[in-house]
């Protein structure tokens, strides 16, 4: 892994003339659509990770609604919503619940002191909650990488309720035989037939020891159920990217990896792939590139396929992409995996404008279309059929893990920026661009509910609303 982590018309642009002000705006009725989503428990919204959100009111004519003050860090992960509330997690390890409407903060809670030290590469300082967390069963479940004492990492996972900030409990869940001063958790948090599925990969940089971990906890109980990890013979082969572990209706999980130490092909060892577990985390098949990005090829350049998760489709398919901006269509019913990596999908083609450090973060899925970020844009991909898929538009308007709400496709710039972008599906214009208070962190993303839009940029949390709405609020 080498990189880490980004108004509409006259009328709105007015609006928001206010809008890098903080401080939240002070309570007031509840001002969204009867219905709204009320629930986005998890990065990009489902377990299969589709990012679209279908029952927002309309989303062109948007202006800005509230502010959150700074946070005591800087947000990687996505906001979530719960009910009424949006909460938000920092790498200093604190998660914070406001009122969707108005930005009130509800509470705060705080899993243990961050790591401060002794890093020996790495982009993100301090680290502490840096994956997206998940709610499941009526509570909130995340992982913090706590340092105590002085010099000790070890990853924490919290249970918290959602809606009073209470802690549950707070265990120590690092893997055995695993090295926390090289690794990091980043891949947002997923479930399991009652377990929370966590990925780890290493720090920004490739430094030392380290493998692409997944680990079940039992959500009641806090206890490893099962752990696995590629890599097993070499090194490296990180489970990395932001939007992290797909999961389908039978438990499933499917990951992708990031590059391994060796390029020798026969000894395959499950880095570079898009790798289906068991519930029990069994591995049950693997899919491994061929030219003209090949495996070795793939290993050899440091161009993870791992970077970008995989996304479930329908009718039983699936699509991936990583850092060589090609795409894979795959079946999830059974990858290929050939005894000799290399190639087996149903099709491929190359997706991204590059053909390294090309595709980063989370898609998102409407229908038949797949929304991938690439680097320098968004690309309307449409799947044609089990064995086709082709490019309807490629907007250079935001880059960053797409959703779609409102009727638009929602986007950041994916190395950190300050406008979110609304996507016009049919064509790609920007229809929509609205202005964030600060700078947003590496591959985030924005979450709609609550008849709103929320993005973290910075250490701050900040909300949009349509604008009558949000005209109401002020």
């Amino acid at each position: 892994m080498r990189l880490d982590g980004l108004l509409t018309t006259g009328v709105a642009l007015a609006l928001l003339c206010g809008c890098g002000t903080t401080g939240a705006a002070s309570p007031s009725a509840h001002a969204a659509a009867t219905t709204t989503t009320t629930k986005w428990p998890t990065y990009h919204l489902t377990a299969g990770r589709t990012g679209n959100d279908r029952k927002e009111p309309s989303f062109a004519a948007m202006s800005h609604a509230w502010t959150t003050a700074a946070l005591d860090g800087a947000v990687y992960a996505e906001p979530l919503v719960f009910g009424s509330n949006i909460i938000v997690a920092t790498e200093h390890n604190s998660l914070y619940s406001f009122d969707a409407a108005s930005g009130q903060q509800l509470w705060h809670a705080n899993l243990g002191s961050p790591r401060t030290t002794n890093f020996p590469c790495g982009n993100i300082m301090p680290l502490g909650i840096t994956s997206t967390p998940v709610i499941t069963g009526g509570s909130l479940y995340a992982v913090a990488e706590v340092e105590a004492p002085s010099g000790t990492y070890r990853f924490h996972l919290a249970k918290v309720n959602p809606t009073t900030g209470a802690v549950v409990y707070n265990k120590d869940v690092t893997p055995t035989g695993f090295n926390a001063s090289t690794q990091q958790q980043r891949s947002a948090l997923n479930v399991s037939q009652g377990n929370i599925v966590v990925a780890w990969g290493g720090l920004d940089g490739d430094c030392g020891t380290y493998h692409g971990y997944v680990e079940t906890v039992s959500a009641s109980a806090g206890i490893e159920v099962a752990q696995w990890n590629d890599t097993t013979a070499d090194n490296e082969g990180g489970i990395w990217g932001a939007s992290g572990p797909a999961v389908d209706s039978n438990g499933n999980i499917y990951v992708t990896t990031g590059n391994g130490s060796t390029t020798d092909i026969t000894k395959y060892d499950y880095s570079d792939s898009v790798v289906k577990l068991s519930p029990s985390l069994t591995p049950l098949s693997f899919f491994a590139p061929g030219p003209p990005q090949q495996w070795t090829g793939l290993n050899a350049a440091d161009s993870d396929l791992g970077s970008v998760g995989p996304s479930l489709l329908a009718n039983g398919l699936l699509f991936a992409i990583g850092k060589g901006g090609r795409g894979y269509l795959l079946n999830q019913a059974q990858l290929p995996g050939n005894s000799n990596p290399g190639g087996g999908e149903n099709v491929s083609a190359q997706v991204c404008h590059q053909t390294s450090g090309a595709a980063f973060s989370g898609m998102a899925r409407k229908s038949n279309t797949v929304f991938v970020p690439c680097a320098d844009g968004v690309v309307d991909v449409h799947i044609d059929s089990a064995t086709a898929f082709h490019t309807v538009w490629y907007s250079t308007s935001g880059s960053a893990a797409p959703i779609v709400a409102g009727g638009l496709v929602w986007t950041l710039k994916m190395f950190g920026g300050t406008t979110l972008y609304g996507l016009d599906p049919k064509t790609g214009a920007a229809s929509v661009q609205l202005t964030l208070p600060a700078t947003t962190q590496h591959f985030a993303t924005p979450t709609s509910g609550d008849g709103r839009l929320f993005v973290a940029a910075g250490t701050v949390l900040t909300a949009f609303a349509p604008v009558a709405a949000a005209r109401a609020q002020k």
